[in-house]
């Protein structure tokens, strides 16, 4: 446990302890007025009960406190990780970009290759779900639904495209044109998807810049004569200044 932590929790035990010690005298103090001479045994008995009350509101709070404060731990020790699994969604989404346009073709035999190479394609991309799901589902959830959106679009491509290919009597320009209109379609959806994902990494990184970096930490990288040097002119120039 950090100084820090350990420092919040005594702080909170402190808090418990002095609200149930000075909760009998103030009972008595406030009460002392409104109740017949010779009740010290009844005041006492208040005091005890509120003591009581206080003490178990604090401690719950304490409680909550400290509950906060190690899951806000947790959650900072796994963004390296996210933001690791999110760069690495981001290289590999980029090879789902088509080098070729498909949709060009001088002739119908043509673009019914190149509908089929397409195809090929997109199925590629599809069966590689289960890999970028699992990735997605260590980050959060807006980065597992944004894949998730992103294999479902893939998977309407896949069977629009294997109906109109297998259906007989189709001309090129319908062919090349489904093609040309699918193409963009998974365009929009990388788009969509790259942009959630740099959402998401700006997010923690920022959430990391804001957090206080561990002080031994700063001193092991710090500990060079070249790091010491650099640091004490900058030490001088501001106390000339």
């Amino acid at each position: 446990m950090s100084k820090n932590l350990m420092g919040k929790y005594l702080l909170l035990l402190l808090l418990v302890l002095v609200v149930s010690v000075l909760s009998a005298p103030l009972t008595n103090h406030f009460l002392n007025d409104y109740l017949p001479k010779g009740q010290d045994d009844w005041i006492g008995f208040s005091g005890n009960i509120v003591g009581g009350i206080l003490g178990g509101i604090c401690t719950l709070l304490g409680v909550a406190y400290a509950f906060s404060l190690e899951k806000n731990k947790a959650f900072k020790e796994t963004i390296p990780n996210k933001i690791v699994n999110l760069y690495s969604l981001k290289q590999e989404i980029n090879s789902h970009r088509l080098s070729k346009d498909y949709s060009s073709a001088p002739n119908w035999q043509k673009t019914v290759e190149n509908m089929q190479l397409f195809l090929d394609r997109i199925e590629e991309f599809y069966n590689s779900n289960q890999e970028f799901l699992e990735k997605a589902s260590q980050v959060d959830s807006d980065t597992f639904a944004a894949v998730e959106r992103y294999y479902y679009g893939i998977k309407t491509i896949k069977l629009k495209t294997t109906a109109i290919i297998n259906e007989s009597g189709i001309s090129a320009e319908v062919l090349q044109k489904e093609i040309s209109e699918a193409t963009k379609f998974q365009l929009n959806l990388l788009e969509i998807m790259i942009g959630i994902f740099e959402e998401r990494q700006d997010y923690y990184l920022e959430y990391l810049h804001n957090q206080k970096t561990p002080k031994h930490v700063i001193e092991k990288f710090n500990n060079h004569d070249y790091i010491r040097s650099i640091l004490s002119e900058n030490n001088e120039d501001s106390s000339d200044s």
